[in-house]
């Protein structure tokens, strides 16, 4: 099962959307797509593969989640 954190990486990851989302899901656990985000070229477009590679998804993700806990969510 793919974790709460990977899933929100993934939800923000700039331009994709929702069907590519659930279409790179099901090709296998969600952290090694987002390990190797060079090899789902076909559903990640340009600046996605970019956040991904970068980690800049990852710190977005992180982001949020420290205000969600600020918040007391």
């Amino acid at each position: 099962m793919d974790s709460t954190f990977d899933l929100l990486t993934l939800a923000l990851v700039p331009g994709l959307s929702p069907r590519a989302s659930r279409e790179l899901a099901s090709r296998g656990p969600l952290v090694e797509a987002l390990e190797r985000p060079g090899e789902h070229a076909d559903l990640l477009g340009v600046p996605a593969r970019e956040a991904l590679r970068s980690g800049a998804a990852r710190r977005l993700a992180t982001a949020e989640v420290r205000r969600a806990e600020a918040l007391g969510v």
